[in-house]
């Protein structure tokens, strides 16, 4: 089903009113089903803000939601490009396409497979308009082709379905399809590498465990909301070197933040870290360092000191500028009571974060009256005598 200009007209003019407003306005209009325009219309509203540089294109058919939502954003696609290269990829759960749209921009030949036949024409038309000559399309099972190839491709990229026939969300990574522990045995015979997109929701210890020829793993968040979990495995993994962690933030495009390690110094046992009053500036790990349990290991090597052992603020009395986190600069420490929160309130309004702390952020907010906004930021937290405070502070980064 294609986008003719009559319908993108309509959609151009419905684009901000409600579905049941739209549903009443296309009935009779259109010789087509009204939910397919809905569906284009709800696509509309997110790629803007997921997949820019497809944006413009009015060509561009949307899937159903539950498609749309699963796909990778460009931020992140952009980074899976940044990380393999080659002659050959195969994507074996092609899904909307994102991803394997910016990587075949590494690689000479990629060949996409797709089962579901609806999504499958989707894809093909957008790729038709985007002008893609690289990549070839399969509707069919990837492990099929995959059985019967003579010799390894470069890579082998797949993002196991993460929803079950009710489109309820599954995390264990044998609940995913393909089940990659099942046919572990056979990427790495038809790959010397693979690439695999998991939710951010696994466990990181566990996929250690279960997952054969391990290299790296990316825990991957844009503006500090973890997304994804990727898993480099390889045909030849070099056994004597522990498995590679990197912890990414991306801002936007060109910026982002990133930290590596291997999984070995992550260990308590091997870290040793003090505990400090607030000094001069606060620092907050990003959310891919906190999945990736990073934080004390990350304080040991920037040289920063813990609020409390159960606490994530860190503090130092120079600025480490290169933080892959929040950092702010302390003003004063305040108690909990209404006059002293009131005098460093910024016209009434403050940001509250609250870790570690027997009031949520949502309940100081409440219960002294605080406007959020504002430039100060009031961090509700424990220092190391398990003291309860508010560290009024400015946000620097």
């Amino acid at each position: 089903m294609k986008l003719n200009d009559d319908i993108n007209q309509f959609i151009k003019q419905h684009l901000h009113e409600s579905t049941e407003r739209i549903v009443l306005n296309i009935r009779n209009k259109f010789d087509i089903d009204p939910y397919f325009i809905i569906q284009q219309i709800n696509g509309r509203k997110k790629v803007a803000a997921k997949i820019p540089s497809w944006a413009n294109n009015e060509s561009i058919i949307f899937p159903n939601i539950v498609s749309f939502e699963q796909c990778s954003s460009e931020a992140t696609a952009g980074y899976k490009a940044r990380l393999i290269q080659g002659h050959h990829l195969v994507d074996l759960t092609g899904g909307f396409g994102v991803d394997t749209y910016f990587l075949a921009q590494k690689f000479k030949q990629v060949d996409y497979f797709e089962q579901n036949e609806a999504l499958f024409d989707v894809v093909k038309n957008n790729y038709h308009q985007l002008q893609v000559s690289n990549i070839r399309m399969h509707h069919g099972n990837g492990i099929d082709f995959l059985e019967n190839i003579q010799h390894p491709v470069d890579w082998i990229y797949l993002d196991p379905s993460r929803r079950q026939a009710d489109h309820s969300k599954i995390f264990l990574i044998e609940d995913c399809q393909p089940n990659i522990l099942e046919i572990n045995d056979l990427l790495l015979a038809k790959a010397k590498n693979v690439l695999i997109k998991l939710s951010p929701m696994l466990d990181i210890d566990q996929i250690i465990r279960k997952v054969a020829g391990l290299q790296k793993i990316h825990i991957v968040s844009v503006k500090n909301e973890c997304k994804e979990v990727l898993l480099h495995i390889s045909a030849t993994p070099n056994l004597l070197t522990p498995v590679a962690l990197t912890a990414v933030n991306i801002h936007d495009h060109q910026n982002f933040d990133e930290f590596t390690t291997t999984m070995d110094k992550r260990k308590k046992e091997n870290i040793t870290i003090q505990l400090s009053k607030p000094l001069d500036y606060i620092y907050e790990p990003n959310k891919s360092i906190l999945k990736g349990n990073l934080q004390d290991y990350l304080a040991e090597t920037k040289q920063i000191s813990k609020l409390n052992t159960h606490s994530n603020f860190f503090t130092s009395s120079d600025e480490k500028s290169d933080f892959p986190g929040r950092i702010f600069q302390v003003k004063t420490i305040i108690k909990l009571k209404k006059k002293q929160i009131t005098k460093h309130l910024d016209k009434g309004k403050a940001n509250v974060i609250s870790r570690n702390f027997p009031l949520k952020a949502s309940q100081i907010y409440e219960k002294f009256k605080i406007i959020p906004g504002g430039s100060t930021y009031l961090l509700a937290t424990k220092l190391k005598q398990n003291d309860n405070v508010l560290i009024v502070c400015e946000r620097l980064k």
